[in-house]
């Protein structure tokens, strides 16, 4: 019974380690030539609500466009980017003390006191798409957990953002 427990407590210790760095998914179209492509256009997506957010992500993936060869055009351009923001709350329950004592049938035996805590998860998805194909070429979607010291520090946030789409951006095709 005792090595059951330490199995199953080293299972709720090293699961949850694995979950808490940035997650990149990214696909694009591996028929379309990249280096055909020099401009882009912003579309609406549905950004960040907060201001100061929405201009950091902005700034953020114009400077990674930029450092491939992207530039922004007014009107039309090669490319239509858009990008999506969004915040999820996940919980997680896990056993904080075992207590021997009566159940609620009666009987004694052994029960857990369980705890929640939750854990906030953000994530951009950038998305580029050939206007005149309306072809998606590029997806990409990062996901990392935002520790409650990062939330309440704006410099902590703005600094996470950053870093998030510069992992995000280490998936971009290269422009041959």
């Amino acid at each position: 019974m005792q090595r059951i427990r330490t199995s199953i407590w080293l299972v709720l210790l090293v699961l949850p380690s694995a979950s808490w760095a940035q997650k990149v998914k990214a696909g694009y179209d591996k028929s379309v030539s990249f280096s055909k492509f020099h401009t882009y256009v912003w579309v609406k997506g549905f950004p960040a609500a907060q201001e100061r957010i929405n201009s950091q992500i902005v700034s953020n993936i114009e400077q990674q466009l930029a450092s491939r060869g992207l530039k922004r055009a007014e009107g039309e351009g090669d490319l239509h980017l858009s990008y999506t923001a969004g915040v999820d709350q996940q919980f997680s329950y896990s056993p904080s003390a075992y207590v021997r004592g009566p159940n609620w049938r009666g009987f004694w035996g052994d029960w857990a006191i369980i705890q929640s805590s939750g854990v906030l998860t953000g994530q951009i998805l950038v998305e580029l798409v050939e206007p005149a194909s309306k072809q998606y070429v590029w997806q990409a979607m990062v996901t990392d957990n935002i520790s409650d010291s990062v939330r309440n520090n704006p410099d902590a946030l703005m600094k996470k953002i950053s870093k998030m789409i510069e992992k995000m951006f280490t998936k971009f095709p290269e422009t041959k």
